[in-house]
């Protein structure tokens, strides 16, 4: 079970460290993740509080969550709190109920596995191995501990294990892949005649006075959009960039090497022996040793954890742990490794795993940077922190004065900037700048265009700020036949021929319920047609609109036949007809062929029983909502 858990939390780990704000469900556990703890209930599920500071925690990780994903892009409404938080809690409650369903079913996930997929994988790597630097660089940048996001990874590892051996535990018998194969490998008869909208189109026709009664009748098809035309004043912390003083960098790179750790980066391997497997702690010390025996004879020590090692996640890389890092090591196991050199193996260190003998690959003494390896990153970071209160100050000052003046002209003058001014445009618009729904619902705004009144200033992101004010308004109105006219006759033609299109396939309809047979119909109107006898479900001869519809009929009398009409995805039409129905045969059915249709259906009745599972475990959880 747990080599299941490896195998499928290469793509679990990945959503976790790209998008663990994005995954709702690994939402437990928040309480530390952003500071504080509040005792009131947000919910209680089965006597677990849910607290009401881990919903305002978790709402927080959802709204950077969207921003992250929509960036200027995002609409203010989604990042309502009190729109958020009924979502966010039923997600909290939810794992709540699968994190308690999977621990009542046994389901476990041991810390050192944990450890072992944090440490292993590659976005936490560098040159192949763990970087404590990546990883504290990663948390940091969500304002989260090790040890938050080792609990956060725990839930969503063992919720992992629990999915994956309910589904991978499910079975399909033989008889009921001989069931599904009635249906899979069922034959039918299928006839079809097409009519195509082009010919149709082409043989209707339409007069001036009738195009103009149709632009009469249908004023809502020829609207032209509503329009405005806006001045703007920009501010983008870009703008406000400065390169750092020599003195400046210097102090910065004074400062980044003082913080650095230079302790060792050290990479250790064990083996492990675990007295449950070998008779209790007697069995255990003989075993062990025997492997110290082999390893003072001159085995290597990967070679004796192939051999030896009861952990099945590390004996076959020669018992490669990765680098020691005390957050994710027991402390037995930590200090002992602490104390040897590269080579050197560890006496006995017992921890609640077991019995390890603990080896030291590598020690690496990480070397200081150069300053002028440094310097181009910190002018970078400079440019930007010192650019910061030059821009909001700015920001600050637009805000005050452009709220009461008339236009935008002296708070540009005031602020050393200028007036921007952008073409008409309507709500459809593709501009980067405009498009942004913030910006555009401003835009559009009734009293900026009824009062010609300077907008709010308008915070697109931390960096991108902007006020505007509305010159120029087009409403909406009916546009002149003139203008429109070959649109106005297009829109009729195509009313005519859909009309014509459905007239045509009743009257087909009626021909063929009348005994009539598809070829002389289609040879009488110079129409295609097309014929597949025992086809088959999967088959792909057919247009798809008319596979789909012959095989949503349902069972047939041996002898009845069935007509009927199906849109073309040309926008065409087709009159089918199917006829013979043939149940597929079991004994028929390749040896692979059967083994690959048990085998997807078992995987998708593992997900179904899955989805009932946790769908009944929330059904009879005790669920109390405080908020």
């Amino acid at each position: 079970m747990l080599q299941d858990i490896r195998d499928n939390s290469q793509g679990t780990i990945a959503k976790v460290i790209i998008g663990l704000i994005c995954a709702t469900f690994a939402l437990v556990g928040v309480e530390s993740l952003l500071g504080g703890s509040s005792q009131t209930k947000a919910a209680e599920v089965n006597g677990v509080t849910i607290t009401n500071q881990e919903l305002q925690d978790s709402v927080r990780l959802r709204q950077r969550s969207l921003m992250a994903q929509m960036g200027e892009r995002v609409d203010p409404q989604m990042l309502d709190a009190n729109k958020l938080a009924p979502q966010v809690l039923q997600s909290l409650i939810d794992v709540s109920v699968s994190i308690q369903l999977a621990e009542d079913l046994g389901f476990f996930v041991s810390k050192q596995q944990m450890n072992m997929e944090i440490s292993d994988n590659p976005q936490f790597q560098q040159d192949g191995k763990f970087s404590q630097d990546l990883f504290n660089a990663f948390t940091q940048s969500l304002n989260i501990s090790s040890a938050s996001f080792s609990s956060l990874y725990h839930t969503e590892l063992v919720i992992n294990q629990m999915s994956a051996g309910i589904m991978n535990s499910a079975f399909v018998s033989d008889a009921g892949t001989d069931l599904d194969a009635l249906f899979t490998h069922q034959t039918r008869d299928v006839r079809f005649i097409e009519l195509p909208l082009k010919k149709v189109r082409a043989s209707v026709k339409a007069t001036d006075e009738e195009v103009a009664a149709y632009y009469q009748a249908n004023p809502g098809l020829f609207m032209s959009t509503e329009k405005v035309q806006l001045e703007y004043i920009e501010l983008k912390l870009a703008d406000f960039v400065k390169p750092p003083t020599d003195e400046e960098l210097k102090a910065a790179y004074d400062a980044e090497i003082s913080s650095l750790s230079l302790e060792p980066i050290v990479q250790v391997a064990h083996i492990l022996i675990d007295p449950a497997l070998h008779d209790g702690r007697v069995g255990a010390d003989t075993l062990i040793a025997e492997i110290q025996a082999k390893l003072a004879a001159g085995e290597s020590f990967a070679d004796t954890a192939r051999a030896y090692s009861d952990d099945f996640g590390s004996k076959e890389s020669g018992g490669e742990l990765g680098t020691l890092l005390v957050d994710a090591f027991p402390v037995e196991f930590f200090d002992a490794a602490s104390q040897l050199d590269v080579d050197q193996v560890s006496d006995v260190v017992e921890t609640e795993s077991g019995l390890h003998l603990i080896a030291v690959t590598n020690k690496v003494q990480p070397e200081v940077p150069s300053f002028e390896s440094r310097q181009e990153a910190l002018a970078i970071a400079l440019s930007e922190s010192n650019a910061s209160p030059a821009f909001w100050a700015a920001v600050e000052e637009l805000k005050d004065v452009s709220f009461n003046a008339p236009d935008l002209a002296d708070p540009a003058e005031l602020l050393g900037v200028q007036v921007l001014s952008s073409e008409l445009f309507d709500r459809s618009t593709q501009n980067e700048l405009f498009s942004n729904p913030v910006l555009l619902g401003q835009a559009f705004n009734q009293e900026l265009i009824t009062d010609g009144v300077n907008s709010e200033l308008i915070e697109l992101s931390s960096e991108h700020a902007v006020v505007l004010r509305v010159v120029k308004h087009q409403p909406e109105a009916l546009k002149d036949l003139s203008d429109v006219k070959p649109e106005a006759k297009n829109a009729l033609l195509d009313t005519l021929a859909q009309a014509l299109l459905l007239e045509q396939s009743n009257d087909i309809k009626a021909k063929l319920l009348a005994g009539e047979s598809v070829e002389s119909v289609a040879k009488a109107l110079k129409l295609d047609w097309q014929a597949q006898l025992s086809m088959k479900r999967s088959e792909t001869k057919l247009p798809m609109a008319v596979s789909r519809a012959a095989f949503s009929v349902g069972a047939l009398a041996p002898e009845q036949a069935l007509v009927d009409t199906v849109v073309l995805s040309d926008g065409g039409s087709a009159v089918f007809v199917v006829s013979n129905i043939q149940d597929g045969k079991p004994a028929s059915v390749a040896v692979t062929e059967k083994t690959m249709m048990q085998t997807y259906l078992a995987r998708n009745r593992g997900a179904l029983e899955y989805q009932a599972l946790t769908a009944a475990a929330k059904v009879e959880a005790d669920i109390n909502l405080f908020r």
